[in-house]
């Protein structure tokens, strides 16, 4: 390329560059509020499916339908082309099929002109979700806070980041967290635990308590039946288990008290 061409091409790219910068100054961050219903009959489970933003779900004895209510905030985008935006990235639905109810709220990346992977600006859809307390629930869920409560049925949670807390589960329970804090209190149940990193709290098991955990401390307490735990690294505290406890130790410390089984650290 000769010297001409060259400052040609730097000069297009300093305008192009100029015309983003403009564009992006226009744009905004864009807040709206959706709400979805569903009709429980003949409903059987209930998936969630949901990516940024914080997650509360609460089950509720009388309840004959579910209610949903989307935050939705994205910023970077113009405010006059936002609806478009939304309908051709945003997949929020409240859908019944087979007995099956499944709700989706996320931003597709596919077909886009945007870097989501280079996306600084906020985009998240924060949801409340209230539902019939029998439907089995599963969730899962990509960041953000989630809080889960009075369930009267199996739950089966699959959380990306983020606090999650579990409480008042009528069924068995399976949880697989990648990051964050975990606290999980009163199930009637069994208890599975897939564990990444962070602190774990349980409490309150009427059923077996199997725990897989990589790091981050584990306080155990008030379990009905055995509990397994495979900890990789952080202190483990267990007291009044009506099992045996087996503990495979990989490092921190260890203390426990008042258990009814026999006590098994490796």
């Amino acid at each position: 390329m000769n010297t001409l061409s060259l400052k040609k091409s730097i000069a297009a790219g300093l305008v192009s560059g100029a015309m983003t910068l403009a564009l992006a100054s226009t744009a905004q961050a864009v807040e709206t509020e959706r709400q979805l219903e569903l009709s429980s009959d003949g409903l059987k489970s209930f998936f969630i499916d949901s990516g940024a933003g914080s997650l509360e779900i609460t089950g509720e004895k009388d309840l004959n339908k579910i209610i949903v209510d989307a935050a939705i905030e994205v910023d970077g985008v113009d405010n006059d082309e936002a609806e478009k935006w939304f309908k051709k990235h945003m997949k929020l639905s409240l859908t019944e099929k087979d007995g099956k109810a499944t709700l989706q709220a996320l931003f597709e990346t596919n077909n886009s002109i945007f870097s989501f992977s280079n996306w600084t600006g906020e985009r998240k859809i924060d949801l409340v979700v209230r539902m019939p307390e029998h439907l089995k629930l599963e969730v899962d869920d990509g960041s953000g806070d989630t809080s889960i409560s009075n369930i009267n049925a199996a739950l089966e949670v699959d959380d990306g980041s983020g606090t999650l807390t579990i409480n008042n589960i009528g069924g068995d329970t399976w949880v697989d967290d990648g990051s964050g804090d975990l606290y999980i209190n009163h199930v009637t149940g069994d208890l599975v635990v897939d564990d990444g990193s962070g602190s774990l709290t349980i409490k309150d098991i009427s059923g077996a308590v199997e725990i897989e955990d990589g790091s981050g401390s584990i306080d155990i307490r008030e379990i009905g039946q055995k509990v397994y735990i495979d900890d990789g690294s952080g202190s483990i505290n267990a007291c009044d288990i009506k099992g045996d406890l087996t503990i495979d130790d990989g490092s921190g410390d260890v203390d426990t008290c008042n258990i009814t089984g026999e006590v098994v650290v490796k």
